[in-house]
C-alpha cells in the first residue's frame, strides 16, 4: 500500500520521449521465421493455460470450453518496424516499438461438452504496435532483469469462426465467444496490463509486476462555444440545435461526460483525471458528439500533448476544435506529481478547498494503491438459501452474478474504509482481511 499525496512539480519525471524513425528489420523477420514452431509451442500453452480457464470462469454457461486444437499455421508473425528509444529515457532500461501484424491461417477447434457443440477458427488477424521493455539493465549476466511485452492500445483483432451458428444455440451465451476471447486477450496484453517475461528474481520484479503512476493529468471539461448545428427536423428544411457531449481518452483510460440538450454553448463543469505511469501515450484526445437514437454525429476534437502540460503545470485555455467548420473548447489542465510521503497532504487538501467553487467535485488529494497479488486456501463457496432461491439453482439459471446490491458488476472485492472482503466471481465471500490505516 502506498500513499502518494499531489503537488504540482517537475521533480523526478523525465521530458517527453524522443521518437525516431521506423526501421526495417528483415533480420528479425527471418529470426521470426525460424522460431515460428516454438512461438506456437508458447501460444499453443498460452490458450490452454491461460485464454481456456478465463472462458470457462466468465459465464457458468461456458464451464466446459475446451480447446481441442491449436494450430496456428505455417504463416508467421512479421514485424513491419521498429522504434527505438535513445534519448530521455532511464539509462536502465532498453525501450523499443514494433510494429506488428499477423494473417495467419490457424486451424483452431473449440468444443462445449455440456451443449455438444462444436466450432472453430480459421484464421485471425492481429495488427497493432506491441512495445517490448527492458528493465532493469544489469552489470552482471544476463544483463537484462526482466522483459515487459504490451500493447499501448487495443489492437485490430479479428476472428473469423467456423460453426459459430451452433453457440447461437446456447443459453446465455448468444455468440459472445469472438468479443469474450478479445477481451480476455486484452486484459493480459494492454496497457496497463502487461506479460512479464522475468529473468531475474522475485523482488526485482515486483516493481515492474506492480508499476506506480507517476503523475497525473486533471482535466477541467468546462464548456464549449459556437458549435456545429447536427438535428434537423422536416427532411432538413429545419435546423435544430445539437445534444453535445465529449470522449476523453487517454491510452486505455476514457471518460464521458454528461449529455447537454438542445445547446451549442454546453457548459459540462465537470472534472476527470488520467493516472499517467512510465509507458502511457503522450497524446490526449478529447472528441465531442451530438447525441443521437441512432449513430452520433462528430461535433470536433482536439487532441493534447501531454508533454506540453507538464511543461505548463497548470493552464487554462479555449482550444480550436479540429475536423469541423467551427466551434471551441474551454479547458483547465493540471499536471500533478506524486510524492511517497503523506507530510503535503494538508496543503493538497487545503488547496482543494479553496477551489472548490469552480468545477471540482471529485477531486482527489492523494491515491491509495492496492494490489491484490494472490490468494490461497480459500473455502468453498456456500450453498445454503440466500433469500431468493437455493445458490446452485440461481447459479444454473445463470442468475447470480454479485451479492453485492450496491453493484451491477462482478466484484473482485469490495472496501468498507479498509476492511477488504474476498469474493468469488459470483459474489460468495471467499473470506476478509483486517487492516487499520492511520
Amino acid at each position: 500500500l502506498s500513499l502518494l499525496a499531489l503537488r504540482c512539480s517537475t521533480d523526478n519525471l523525465s521530458d517527453s520521449v524522443h521518437y525516431p524513425d521506423v526501421e526495417r528489420v528483415e533480420w528479425l523477420n527471418k529470426t521470426v521465421k525460424q522460431m515460428w514452431p516454438f512461438i506456437c509451442q508458447f501460444v499453443d500453452k498460452l490458450f490452454r493455460e491461460t485464454i481456456e480457464p478465463a472462458v470457462k470462469g466468465a459465464n457458468p454457461h461456458l464451464s466446459s470450453f475446451c480447446f481441442t486444437k491449436i494450430d496456428m499455421g505455417d504463416k508467421p508473425l512479421r514485424v513491419n518496424g521498429v522504434k527505438v528509444y535513445t534519448e530521455n529515457v532511464d539509462v536502465r532500461q532498453v525501450i523499443m516499438d514494433m510494429q506488428i501484424s499477423f494473417v495467419g491461417n490457424t486451424e483452431i477447434d473449440v468444443d462445449i461438452a455440456k451443449y455438444y457443440c462444436r466450432a472453430g477458427i480459421k484464421s485471425i488477424q492481429l495488427h497493432g504496435t506491441l512495445r517490448v521493455v527492458m528493465e532493469p539493465l544489469l552489470g552482471d549476466m544476463p544483463l537484462i532483469g526482466a522483459l515487459s511485452v504490451f500493447f499501448l492500445k487495443k489492437p485490430f483483432l479479428d476472428i473469423n469462426w467456423t460453426g459459430l451458428t451452433n453457440m447461437l444455440d446456447i443459453p446465455g451465451v448468444n455468440g459472445l465467444c469472438d468479443g469474450l476471447i478479445q477481451d480476455i486477450i486484452y486484459s493480459y496484453l494492454v496497457l496497463p496490463n502487461r506479460l512479464n517475461i522475468p529473468l531475474v528474481g522475485e523482488a526485482e520484479l515486483a516493481r515492474i509486476r506492480f508499476p506506480i503512476p507517476e503523475a497525473m493529468i486533471r482535466v477541467h471539461f468546462l464548456e464549449a462555444q459556437d458549435l456545429v448545428s447536427k438535428d434537423k427536423f422536416l427532411r432538413g428544411l429545419v435546423k435544430g440545435k445539437s445534444d453535445p457531449y465529449g470522449i476523453l481518452r487517454l491510452g486505455t483510460q476514457e471518460f464521458k461526460s454528461k449529455v447537454i440538450k438542445e445547446n451549442l454553448n454546453p457548459k459540462w463543469d465537470e472534472v476527470y483525471e488520467f493516472l499517467l505511469y512510465n509507458n502511457t501515450p503522450k497524446t490526449l484526445e478529447i472528441q465531442l458528439f451530438d447525441k443521437d437514437p441512432d449513430e452520433d454525429d462528430k461535433l470536433g476534437s482536439v487532441m493534447i500533448d501531454t508533454a506540453e502540460v507538464q511543461k505548463l503545470q497548470c493552464g487554462e485555455e479555449w482550444l480550436t476544435l479540429e475536423d469541423v467548420a467551427r466551434g471551441k473548447l474551454h479547458l483547465k489542465m493540471e499536471w500533478l506529481s506524486l510524492l511517497s510521503k503523506p507530510e503535503k497532504l494538508n496543503q493538497v487538501l487545503a488547496s482543494i478547498k479553496a477551489n472548490s467553487t469552480h468545477a471540482s467535485d471529485g477531486l482527489s488529494s492523494a491515491v491509495l494503491v492496492v494490489f491484490l497479488d494472490s490468494a490461497r486456501n480459500l473455502p468453498s463457496v456456500f450453498e445454503g438459501n440466500l433469500g431468493s432461491g437455493y445458490l446452485k439453482e440461481r447459479r444454473s439459471a445463470g442468475l447470480v452474478f454479485c451479492e453485492n446490491t450496491s453493484s451491477l458488476y462482478r466484484t473482485l472485492f469490495v472496501s468498507p474504509l479498509a476492511d477488504f472482503c474476498i469474493l468469488d466471481q459470483y459474489g460468495e465471500c471467499g473470506g476478509v482481511i483486517m487492516s487499520q490505516f492511520a
